[in-house]
């Protein structure tokens, strides 16, 4: 991965912290957005401090395997820099990205990791409430904005979203902003798990044409500052069997570096699984999209045809028509012989 720029949002704690020293250790340059300046600081200087040149556990720390131990290299500051996001501001997250932008960036792999789950009812700086608005609407406007930036990828360039098994039960309801007089802190968690689901299906299937692939994951239960408040003494039942930070990112690792992804999976345990049929219901997902480009005020198909110069697909349609009544002669027995085609972080770890 060496030259590589990736970006890693709720880069400072938990699987985005593993995630993040991973991605260095193999060469990477990576962008650490995170909420929290100086806990964000204390992220990189833990990674120098585990894998940092001249440090002793470089070769040993959190190594799978002999032959992954010859192609680890010490970390470089240079390696890692942070940028402010606050994925509950549209604000925070426009800055963000004319940030890269404005200077014209190149990122490689973006892997939208930030996320919190089954907290009490909060809304965003813009009125949604909060893990529909952290987990799928932030990265869905980060992702957007930062288009120009993946578009100019040498590599196929790739996208991760961190989904979860939860999304299995999940819904995309009428009502996409849940109001706080019918809110359920796991439903709600649910449905937002299921949209980042489908958020991922979705940019591949637009981007497809873009040598752009998106996939999402599910990180497996993990033992992160996720399990805080009334579900502490889930992480506390379940410490044997939870996996670490480190076991936690392996999955999303692999999408990064696996050479025979599938474009749209879900993937978990390295392997694709079946998911939530909603994220293959076209009216759902296209429902889920426009709620998507109202809210934000951000119409991702428009600034993708802005950016590649692609005609508008009704546009297309109407030339194709005046060009056939135009045509001339035609030959209508053409028609004959033609077939028909037809697993994150807590509301603080978000930083």
């Amino acid at each position: 991965m060496d030259g590589k720029v990736a970006l890693v949002t709720g880069a400072n704690r938990g699987i985005g912290l593993e995630t993040t020293a991973e991605l260095a250790r193999r060469g990477a340059i990576v962008l650490m957005c995170c909420r929290n300046q100086t806990r964000a600081e204390a992220a990189k200087a833990k990674i120098l401090e585990w894998y940092g040149e001249g440090q002793p556990e470089v070769k040993s720390r959190n190594v799978a395997s002999p032959e992954m131990a010859a192609i680890l290299t010490p970390v470089k500051p240079e390696q890692l820099s942070i940028i402010r996001l606050n994925l509950c501001s549209s604000k925070s997250i426009t800055s963000c990205a004319n940030i890269l932008c404005e200077v014209d960036a190149t990122i490689d792999i973006l892997i939208n990791n930030a996320g919190i789950m089954a907290c009490s009812y909060a809304t965003t700086e813009d009125g949604i409430e909060s893990q529909m608005g952290v987990n799928f609407l932030g990265h869905y406007h980060l992702t957007t904005l930062l288009l120009p930036c993946l578009l100019r990828s040498e590599y196929p360039a790739r996208i991760v979203t961190i989904s979860s098994v939860a999304q299995k039960p999940g819904q995309i309801p009428e009502e996409l902003n849940m109001p706080k007089e019918t809110y359920s802190p796991l439903q709600a968690y649910r449905n937002s798990k299921l949209a980042t689901l489908i958020l991922a299906k979705q940019l591949a299937s637009y981007l497809d044409k873009q040598n752009i692939m998106s996939v999402s994951c599910h990180p497996g239960v993990v033992k992160t500052l996720i399990w805080r408040g009334k579900y502490k003494y889930f992480k506390d039942l379940g410490k044997p069997w939870m996996k670490s930070p480190w076991e936690g990112t392996q999955t999303t690792l692999y999408c990064v570096l696996a050479t025979d992804l599938t474009n749209g999976g879900y993937y978990k345990n390295s392997k694709v699984k079946t998911c939530n049929p909603l994220a293959d219901d076209t009216q759902v997902c296209e429902r889920l999209w426009k709620w998507a480009e109202e809210t934000t005020g951000v119409q991702f198909t428009k600034l993708l045809r802005g950016i590649t110069n692609e005609p508008d697909e009704s546009e297309a349609s109407s030339h194709d028509q005046s060009e056939d009544q135009a045509g001339g002669d035609t030959d209508e027995d053409d028609d004959t012989d033609k077939e028909e085609d037809n697993d994150e972080e807590s509301a603080e770890d978000s930083e």
